[in-house]
């Protein structure tokens, strides 16, 4: 959720709501001397206080020469009357008078912040404060100044000293909860907050950044609360009510109820149609219920908008990547890969792995990511040490337990753990169909399933986890929708460990092992990672043997396929696919006769796209075949009716390459540096495969092309993984299980012995 302030400063007018500034100035500073004046001095002032300006003015312009008092006055009606360019003038000759009043630096500094002139302004408060320390506004209007240029440290100095002078400001406790929570002290903006709304229970600022905060830990019933009550107020400006509908429809997204998040978002925009976030968000929505075209163009708007608004770019970019429209994609990637190194937030780290193969970039990305996502740690984990012979409690958090990737591909995992060294429990933060086999799986698999409701905080969830006293927690979905990586940031267990759902760090340091292999995650790139490594002494992932293995072809017409010829597969996710890689593609259909590329449909549009970029380069669109997903025993039936899977890069596949090789289906893949691009080499190489294995773009098509070209070295591939499929480490779960629970056992041994975290590499043991 977006939280939006406006610390705009109007001249001359408010600081403190319902006050006049030169009141407060009057009321606040010591009384100045009263010295001789002239008559027209004296009249101005009587003037001035019966707030005719103009009067004052005409009266002060008869005098031969200005004094810093006539200068100010001067200064002060012309700012009354809009006039800033004299306000300037006139303030300016005041303040190099000897005699001149604090405030006239203050209001210099008020001046140039509203024509932003940010340091000019910092310069004229820093004076104001210097003749008087005990200045409210100035220490005020100086940490507003300070927000605006990042330096949220020294502001909150003067914050925090105002805040000496004056606790009862609703205004004041919202600027200093602003900062905190941009600074990601989230528990300590809340007390800002909820002491602003104490004194101003009506606050509007306050009760939008307060819902923000509850949406995001996922207090969804108290978020709801505060947005309802902006849409339904009376007093609110239309940008601000802009900004509420905004976060009530991202509110009613995240809660599934999808036709109001429309609703909201789409009033948000009528409001504001200049609110790139509402664009961003109505484009999720789309994503969402898959209507990626119009989630395109949405992303689009924001982006024109506000091109360097959090993460819009970034969707942009991968948006465009999804629909194969590709136009933009070097430059986009070049500014992400920029604004990264600069640590903003311009591309959520899971979207980032689609468009690059840098581990450093990753880990820059998803660290600046968690520190301004993640909530701060807000009570200590307390740990109940627990009698060495006791059974090892492990628990797999996941909002994915039902017909997807991970779980299918975790599912046999659950089932052959070790029940006389494991308690193993599931727990499950995403409600999910009751119909759904797979589910019904691993539901049975656990020693006790937690199936926890959607509207459960992460406050809430985390008490929960820590009452069941877990030894190890393993979290399956890192930073994948519907996942909570927040209560592993504040600990949910002694032992924590990544696994699958997402390849890289986590970016936080609570999160102790990743479970790997040296081939996906080399000691070379081990550095761009908080989490120490628990090496798998074979390959990383494990595989469900229980899945079906079809026998009979699918009709290649019904997949659109030709009955002859060779056919190049893609069934991976087509975010995964970039224009070089597609390019390459083509080479190889340029290169070849009677070859095919067949690959997943997403929508008419997108396919259309590729077809031209086809036709282009000389090949016949007809060449180039899409298939709508299909059943899962379909869909694997369905590589039967392929000769070559061609990995995608830099993002591999993954369950899909597994899925390929169980039902005997060769795969090329090229391998990269960072560990989503090196997936497929692992697979392949506990497959028998590693001559499929490529590490250029070059030798990637060039393989291809010999592949399709020379029928004798493809069915030597063909049958090599056939007669190694029965024994490869690949898909001997029993054995990949034992590895799991040795490294489990050692990282146990690690805590219980107070070693510290380190490198875990599990030892290979024989065929079991």
């Amino acid at each position: 959720m977006k939280s939006h302030c406006r610390n705009t400063v109007a001249f001359f007018i408010v600081i403190e709501t319902g006050k006049n500034t030169v009141d407060i100035m009057k009321g606040m500073r010591p009384p100045l001397t009263p010295t001789s004046k002239s008559n027209a001095v004296a009249d101005a002032e009587i003037a001035f206080q019966e707030n005719r300006y103009v009067d004052v003015i005409e009266i002060l312009k008869t005098l031969p020469q200005h004094t810093a008092r006539s200068n100010e006055l001067m200064g002060y009606c012309y700012g009354r009357l809009g006039n800033l360019k004299e306000t300037e003038k006139y303030l300016l000759a005041a303040s190099k008078k000897t005699e001149s009043s604090i405030e006239v630096f203050y209001y210099l500094g008020l001046l140039y912040l509203e024509k932003n002139k940010t340091s000019t302004a910092i310069n004229y408060l820093k004076t104001a404060i210097s003749k008087y320390d005990h200045f409210y506004e100035a220490h005020y209007l100086l940490g507003t100044a300070l927000v605006k240029i990042n330096k949220l440290d020294e502001a909150l100095k003067h914050y925090l000293k105002a805040l000496t002078i004056n606790s009862h400001s609703a205004d004041l406790l919202f600027n200093l909860g602003n900062t905190y929570e941009a600074m990601g002290e989230v528990n300590i903006a809340i007390t800002y907050y909820e002491k602003a709304l104490e004194i101003n229970p009506s606050h509007i600022n306050t009760i939008l950044n307060f819902g923000v905060i509850q949406g995001q830990l996922g207090n969804h019933a108290k978020a709801l609360d505060c947005f309802k009550k902006l849409v339904n107020a009376t007093h609110i400006d239309h940008l601000t009510l802009a900004d509420a509908h905004t976060n009530l429809g991202l509110l009613y997204s995240e809660l599934g109820h999808y036709a109001q998040a429309e609703k909201s978002l789409q009033r948000s925009i009528e409001l504001n149609p200049l609110l790139a976030e509402s664009f961003y968000h109505l484009g999720i929505l789309n994503d969402q219920q898959k209507s990626y075209e119009l989630a395109n163009h949405l992303y689009k708007k924001a982006y024109q908008l506000e091109p360097n608004k959090d993460y819009v770019m970034g969707r942009y970019t991968v948006s465009n990547q999804l629909i194969g429209q590709w136009g933009e994609s070097k430059d986009l990637i070049k500014k992400i890969e920029e604004s990264v190194q600069l640590k903003k937030n311009i591309i959520n780290p899971l979207d980032l792995l689609y468009i690059s193969d840098q581990p450093k970039l990753h880990f820059e990305c998803v660290k600046t990511y968690s520190k301004k996502r993640l909530i701060t740690p807000s009570s200590p984990f307390q740990y109940q040490a627990k009698d060495p012979a006791q059974k090892i409690k492990i628990a797999y958090v996941s909002p994915d337990f039902k017909n997807h990737a991970v779980t299918n591909l975790t599912a046999e995992l659950f089932e052959l753990h070790d029940r006389t060294a494991f308690e193993v429990i599931g727990i499950s933060i995403k409600k999910q169909a009751q119909n759904d086999q797979m589910r019904e799986r691993v539901m049975n698999a656990f020693d006790t399933f937690y199936d926890l409701e959607d509207t459960l905080s992460d406050d809430q969830l985390l008490e929960l986890c820590r009452t069941l006293n877990i030894d190890i927690a393993i979290d399956l979905a890192g930073h994948t929708l519907h996942s909570r990586p927040s209560i592993f940031k504040q600990r949910i267990a002694p032992i924590q460990m990544s696994y699958l759902g997402f390849l890289g760090s986590l970016g936080f340091e609570n999160m102790d092992y990743l479970i790997a292999d040296k081939t996906i995650v080399p000691e070379t790139i081990s550095q761009y990672f908080y989490e120490k490594m628990m090496y798998l002494p074979e390959c990383f992932q494990i595989n469900d043997s229980r899945r079906i293995r079809p026998v009979n072809k699918v009709n290649p017409p019904s997949l659109g396929l030709p009955e002859d010829g060779f056919i190049f597969a893609c069934l991976n996710n087509r975010i995964k696919v970039t224009p070089k890689i597609f390019h390459a593609w083509l080479a190889m259909l340029k290169a070849t006769s009677n070859t095919f590329l067949w690959l997943i449909s997403e929508s008419p549009e997108s396919d259309d796209r590729l077809k031209k970029m086809a036709q282009k380069e000389s090949i016949e669109p007809s060449r180039i075949i899409f298939t709508n997903k299909l059943p899962f025993e379909d869909y694997l039936a369905s590589y039967l009716s392929a000769d070559l899977f061609l990995d995608t890069y830099p993002y591999n596949g993954g369950t899909t390459i597994s899925d390929a090789l169980w039902m005997g289906l060769p795969v090329l893949t090229l391998s990269g540096q960072s560990m989503p691009s090196r997936m497929g080499k692992s697979l392949l190489k506990n497959c028998g495969l590693e001559e499929l294995v490529t590490e250029s773009l070059d030798e990637y098509i060039a393989l291809a092309i010999s592949l399709a070209s020379s029928p004798s070295t493809y069915q030597h591939y063909h049958e090599l993984l056939a007669k190694t499929l029965s024994t490869a480490p690949l898909f001997d779960t029993p054995r990949t299980v034992q590895y799991i629970e040795s490294g489990y056992k050692e990282a146990m041994r690690q805590f219980t012995n107070n070693l510290g975290r380190k490198n875990i590499e599990v030892k290979p043991v024989e065929k079991l």
